[in-house]
């Protein structure tokens, strides 16, 4: 991998990747997201622990749930009033 060697190279970096608080406890009818995410936390604390004698981080972020109320938008094109 280009960019393990080239932060390596440099001696310091931070690693940041996106999971999700699925990936840490699972979710009812997301199985395959939630192991996806699963995967995204195991690969950063994998790499971690290749680079810590480096000087280079790796995290994974795992953002909670966030509720969304979605509204219908009227989209307007050039034939409408």
């Amino acid at each position: 991998m280009k960019q393990k060697k080239a932060i390596v190279l440099v001696g310091y970096g931070i690693v940041i990747n996106s999971a999700s608080i699925t990936g840490l406890r699972g979710s009812k009818e997301f199985a395959p997201y939630s192991a996806s995410k699963h995967a995204v936390i195991s690969l950063s604390k994998s790499a971690a622990l290749e680079v810590v004698d480096a000087g280079v981080l790796v995290n994974a972020i795992c953002p909670g749930y966030v509720c969304l109320q979605l509204k219908k938008v009227k989209h307007l094109d050039k034939h409408s009033n």
